[in-house]
């Protein structure tokens, strides 16, 4: 007994909404939905239902992207003092660096097959670019550069 009274179960926490989710990424399947929040991509059913954070880190992540087969999620982190991009599997594990360049990298998109990841980036030049990622050595390819920013 505490304080003379019995101990006593708490009422369960009522849920509350999330308020300043922002870079939504539907699933491919559409059952799952990324989202940047508070700093940290979580995941959520579609349809509604808890959060799950999959990154923890004092530094913000943001623009998630889902791999075709739903199974990966690229984002962007600054947490290596620029953006760099980065992939986490979608149920929650130990995310990888993939660029390591002093500029902007932000992922765009992935291609169909999976190898490669679509990224807004700078390198060698004062234009931003569009460039591919190849997920598995690293090697960049440029796509086009944008010499006319609207």
């Amino acid at each position: 007994m505490l304080g003379g009274f019995a101990s006593a179960q708490l009422p369960p926490p009522k849920p509350s909404p999330l308020i300043g989710a922002r870079s939504l990424a539907l699933s491919p399947d559409g059952a799952r939905l990324a989202f940047s929040y508070q700093g940290d991509i979580w995941v959520a059913p579609a349809t509604g239902g808890k959060a799950v954070p999959l990154t923890n880190h004092i530094e913000m992540d943001d623009n998630p992207v889902w791999s075709p087969d739903g199974k990966y999620i690229a984002f962007a982190s600054n947490r290596s003092g620029n953006w760099d991009i980065y992939v986490v599997p979608a149920d929650g594990g130990q995310t990888q660096r993939l660029t390591w360049h002093s500029g902007s990298d932000i992922p765009s998109d992935w291609s169909p097959d999976g190898k490669t990841i679509l990224m807004k980036a700078t390198r060698d030049d004062v234009n931003n670019g569009l460039y591919t990622i190849d997920v598995q050595t690293g090697k960049t390819n440029q796509l086009m550069l944008d010499m006319m920013p609207i």
